[in-house]
C-alpha cells in the first residue's frame, strides 16, 4: 500500500514548491506534527502546462480562467450552474458545453460519469475524496446523499478515504483550525499520538488518539476542552487524520 504521507512529501518536494502571485492559494500539508506525518505546507496546486491560450475564444479563455482561480480557491472545481453564472452563459447546456470544448483542446480533464466530471490537468496522479459535510452529530458516514462534493488532491489516496470539515477549536494547538478539510484514511491503523476521527456518543470529533494497554481516550489539542474516554459500546476510532486542506483566504 502507497503510503500517503510520504507521497505527500515527496510531491510537495519535486512538483509543487510554487507560490500563487495572484494571491488566490490553498494550503495543504500532512496531518499534525503530533502524529508520525511530518508536517508540510505547500501554497499552491501547478495545473498541467497548457496550449496556447491565444487559440481559445474569449468565452473560452473567461471559463478557464474562472474555473482555474476555483480550483486555487477551493480545491474543487466549479459546477456548471456556477460557470454559467459567472461567465454570462444562458443555460447549464451551454456551460457544459463550453467545457466540453476546453476538454477537448487538453485545457482541463473531462471524465464522463464520475463527480466532479471535469477536473484540472495537473502534474501527476490524482485522487478525488469525497467531502462528507461537517460531521454533526448522528452523520452516517457510508450514505453518499450525505456528499458534500469532492476534493481533487494531486496524490493518490486509499480507496478508502474521505473528506469532513472541522468544526470548533478543540485542536488549534495542532493547526486543525475552523473550517479546515481534514482526509481521513480508514484503511490505516493509528498509533499512540495520532491525529485521529472518532465516534462518540453517536458524534463524530477529532482528537490525538492516546493508548495505554487495551484502554483509549481522546485528548485535545486546547486546554480549554477535555479529554474524551469512551463510555458507549459504539465508541470507535474511524481512521486517521493524513492530509490538512485549508484555504488561506477567506
Amino acid at each position: 500500500m502507497v503510503d500517503p504521507s510520504r507521497e505527500l512529501r515527496r510531491a510537495a518536494l519535486d512538483t509543487w514548491g510554487e507560490r500563487v502571485d495572484s494571491g488566490r492559494f490553498s494550503r495543504v500539508s500532512t496531518a499534525p506534527r503530533q502524529s508520525r506525518s511530518r508536517s508540510i505546507h505547500m501554497y499552491t496546486r501547478r495545473l498541467c502546462p497548457m496550449q496556447e491560450v491565444a487559440s481559445l475564444s474569449e468565452r473560452q479563455r473567461r471559463v478557464l480562467s474562472f474555473f482555474n482561480d476555483v480550483v486555487r480557491d477551493t480545491g474543487t472545481p466549479p459546477s456548471i450552474r456556477q460557470v454559467m453564472k459567472h461567465c454570462g452563459l444562458k443555460s447549464p447546456r451551454g456551460a457544459e458545453l463550453q467545457l466540453k470544448a476546453l476538454a477537448q483542446s487538453g485545457f482541463i480533464l473531462h471524465r464522463p460519469g464520475t463527480k466532479p466530471a471535469y477536473r484540472p490537468r495537473v502534474v501527476g496522479e490524482t485522487s478525488s475524496i469525497p467531502i462528507l459535510g461537517s460531521a454533526p452529530a448522528g452523520h452516517r458516514l457510508d450514505q453518499p446523499e450525505d456528499r458534500e462534493g469532492a476534493l481533487l488532491l494531486p496524490w493518490r489516496f486509499s480507496d478508502r478515504s474521505f473528506a469532513v470539515r472541522v468544526q470548533g477549536d478543540s485542536m488549534r494547538d495542532a493547526n486543525i483550525l475552523q473550517g479546515d478539510l481534514v482526509v481521513i484514511d480508514s484503511s490505516r491503523s493509528p498509533r499512540s499520538g495520532d491525529a485521529v476521527l472518532a465516534i462518540i456518543n453517536g458524534g463524530q470529533t477529532i482528537k490525538h488518539l492516546r493508548m495505554r494497554g487495551a484502554a483509549w481516550t481522546l485528548e485535545p489539542a486546547n486546554a480549554s476542552y477535555p479529554t474524551i474516554t469512551p463510555s458507549s459500546e459504539g465508541d470507535r476510532v474511524v481512521g486517521l487524520v493524513v492530509a490538512i486542506v485549508r484555504r488561506l483566504r477567506r
